[in-house]
């Protein structure tokens, strides 16, 4: 597998980073993935290297047929009071050419609120916000990881748990018609201090749902690991199948994975790892209990405040984007890897 990588977007003085709280899509052969810009500022070890006294907006770029990253700045209206938003009306086209979904929320812990936008162009402008109900969570910090399915959205959720902490992992669904409907928990109870968060959502070659979940605890270092789940009903309920490619106190929590499956119907996922070895990993799996040894996309980071990545599968190609760094106190910035895929049965 042969692997290319390219600069999405960097700048001396500025901070790129963390796709995976914003999306990627597939539209037709191009691809389009959003993130957040910044302004660099060194907060010291352990610590995201982001001015948090300057504007932080939401980015995105995309991928042409002519294989170059173009920055674009489509306009997302600010939501004002996220609970005043009003739900969508109904008249989606799930699986329609040029239609998507572009997911915010306020915060992660407490009463969080969750927005959603709709792009019927490919992304090059979005409609709404419109809001996200409640669906019996006590707040909700949604990032994008939706499928199509019968006609329907099925989404990968994060809720707030009762006692104002993050968060907890279900799905959803959200209809052609606008109507939402909560589907099953993903994972069990949690202990105090724990968290399940972002499940990245594909489909297995028998037709069943999995779904991977960052999972952490107060001693992230000790405790963290990416888990994977599945469903055979369509996310009414879902089963353990174990940790994705992960070792005690490798990190690998410090960050969510992402899911895309290949025409083969191969489930690809990008995972990465805080600790050392720091970087970006790929894997594969057929049942969801058995995943192929990692192929390292990126190594040597010198700290922590990396990955968040998404991945998009497109003509046999596979696309991981992340964010990443080449120094301590150096810019974070945005790189895409990208490698031919083999063949595997159908």
């Amino acid at each position: 597998m042969e692997l290319t990588r390219d600069a999405v977007a960097y700048g001396e003085e500025m901070f790129y980073g963390w796709p995976a709280n914003c999306g990627i899509w597939r539209f037709g052969d191009e691809l389009l993935v959003g993130f957040s810009e910044g302004r660099h500022h060194y907060n010291g070890p352990g610590r995201h290297a982001i001015d948090h006294d300057e504007p932080i907006r939401t980015v995105f770029a995309r991928l042409g047929t002519d294989g170059a990253w173009r920055i674009e700045r489509p306009a997302l209206a600010a939501p004002g009071d996220p609970a005043a938003l009003p739900l969508h009306p109904g008249g989606l086209r799930p699986g329609a050419a040029g239609e998507g979904l572009c997911f915010a929320s306020s915060a992660v812990s407490g009463d969080a609120r969750s927005w959603f936008y709709v792009t019927s162009d490919g992304g090059r402008s979005w409609n709404g916000p419109w809001r996200v109900p409640d669906l019996g969570v006590r707040g909700l910090s949604m990032r994008t990881d939706y499928l199509v399915r019968d006609g329907g959205y099925l989404l990968g959720m994060t809720g707030v748990k009762p006692n104002g902490e993050e968060g907890i992992a279900f799905a959803a669904r959200l209809d052609a018609d606008g109507t939402w409907t909560r589907l099953g928990d993903i994972g069990g109870p949690l202990a105090e201090g724990e968290f399940r968060i972002m499940p990245a959502l594909a489909v297995l070659p028998d037709g069943r749902l999995t779904a991977l979940t960052r999972r952490a605890a107060e001693e992230r270092e000790k405790n963290s690991r990416v888990e994977c789940f599945v469903s055979e009903d369509e996310g009414r309920t879902w089963a353990y199948a174990g940790d994705v490619c992960a070792a005690p106190g490798d990190g690998s929590a410090g960050n969510p994975a992402a899911a895309a499956a290949a025409e083969d119907g191969t489930v690809w996922a990008v995972f990465c790892r805080r600790a050392e070895p720091r970087g970006v990993y790929l894997t594969s799996t057929r049942d969801a209990l058995h995943w192929s040894a990692p192929v390292p996309l990126r190594t040597g980071a010198q700290n922590t405040d990396l990955g968040y990545p998404r991945l998009a599968i497109r003509n046999g190609r596979a696309y991981a984007v992340y964010y990443y760094n080449f120094g301590e106190e150096a810019p974070r910035f945005i790189e895409c890897a990208s490698l031919t895929l083999p063949k595997g049965e159908k």
